[in-house]
């Protein structure tokens, strides 16, 4: 029979920190769901403990797996498909998985929505009363005060934030929230921030401005107006501890999908990989190009569904935090990397550098493969990585 499910509407883009929507498990129903293409869009106290981003599953090609059982093994207990979904960090969640009984899967999926509205009380820069928000604003209003200490959980991102900021030469930088004010409004307006704010703003930003011991989950942040912007790597980071809780139920054939950011555990039983589909410039066309994937992370940046014209120029939602300034042209990049929290950094990042640097950049890092789609002279040009051919799903 068919595990009860909670029907799943489309994952659909939005902006980190919103207010999430409180998840009702007695929401369950019984309609049998067909297992989904999920399409990358171009863009809580703790059930668990917390840890640091997973790469248990690391990805792997399709080819790679054994498509069938030894005889010696033993028949497993067959195990039914659920789905739920939850709106939270301004995306919808969703989650598609197998279980062997139906309270099994209430339980992993509470648990799972419970910790994402947990990381959203933590990490929102659009809640004021946020431990992210309050950071800010203290040494916004003092930044002679003394270093404070930080919940677990913002200390792992802080740490992360940083590490992928060195690593991009600030193509990410998680202190580009002044910036973010100024444009988010600008998007919606069509008039482009004051030239004066900007400058000022940008002396805000500035990863370097973080500092954080070593040893101790302890933060100061060097300069006043600082602002966190959490956007580009924490729904990774909660599909990542979502998968973690999921596993501690015994679901191990699941998939977790933060509207562009994929989180994979293993295939469906019946199935040899999970199929991926990565979204076109055209929001409206099919998948260009569908991935097999057994486990490991995609995300997907762009602007097919954020962006804005100002005075004849196409501006994305994606800001390049050593300009300030928003990403102008028609672009798409798809990151493959073994944890959410490493693709969902990665993705922006390189959206930022370009493709012919950032494929070399790409290449250059284990365990990343990236693939560029870019609009030039209205046709779509494409760059990728060596390795990423081998996530393509072979057409039957």
């Amino acid at each position: 029979m068919m595990i009860a499910s909670l029907a799943a509407g489309a994952a659909v883009a939005g902006t980190f920190g919103r207010a999430p929507e409180a998840f009702d498990p007695s929401s369950f129903d019984s309609r049998p769901i067909t297992v989904p293409t999920l399409e990358g869009t171009p863009l809580d106290s703790s059930p668990t403990e917390t840890s640091q981003p997973s790469t248990e599953a690391a990805m792997r090609p399709a080819a790679e797996l054994p498509s069938t059982p030894t005889a010696q093994e033993p028949a497993a207990a067959p195990l039914e498909r659920f789905e739920a979904s939850h709106r939270a960090m301004g995306v919808e969640f969703v989650i598609v998985g197998y279980a062997s009984d139906e309270t099994t899967a209430r339980r992993a999926v509470t648990e799972a929505f419970a910790r994402v509205d947990r990381l959203n009380d933590i990490l929102s820069d659009y809640d004021p009363e946020s431990e992210a928000s309050r950071l800010a604003a203290r040494f916004t209003a003092d930044p002679a005060a003394a270093p404070i200490d930080i919940s677990p959980e913002l200390a792992v991102m802080l740490r992360e934030g940083i590490r992928w900021s060195r690593e991009t030469d600030g193509a990410f930088d998680l202190t580009v929230g002044p910036l973010t004010r100024l444009w988010r409004p600008a998007r919606r307006s069509g008039v482009r921030p004051d030239a004066a704010a900007l400058a000022a703003a940008r002396q805000s930003v500035g990863w370097e401005k973080i500092e954080i011991a070593a040893e101790v989950d302890r933060v100061r942040l060097a300069a006043a107006g600082m602002g966190l912007d959490f956007g580009g790597i924490a729904q990774g980071y909660a599909a990542d501890e979502m998968l973690t809780i999921l596993r501690s139920h015994g679901i191990d054939r699941c998939l977790i999908d933060a509207s562009g950011d994929v989180r994979l555990g293993n295939p469906p039983p019946d199935q040899p990989a999970w199929q991926v589909g990565v979204a076109p410039l055209d929001p409206s066309g099919a998948p260009g190009v569908r991935l097999a994937m057994t486990g490991g992370s995609v995300s997907t940046s762009g602007d097919a569904f954020q962006f804005v014209e100002i005075d004849g120029r196409r501006y994305s939602h994606l800001i390049d935090p050593r300009t300030g300034e928003p990403l102008e042209g028609r672009s798409s990049v798809t990151v493959i990397a073994d944890d959410g929290v490493t693709a969902d950094a990665v993705a922006p990042a390189l959206s930022v550098i370009g493709p012919d640097a950032g494929v070399a950049w790409a290449e250059a890092h284990d365990g990343i493969e990236v693939l560029f789609v870019t609009l030039v002279d209205d046709r779509p040009v494409v760059r990728k990585s060596r390795g990423f051919d081998r996530f393509i799903a072979v057409a039957e």
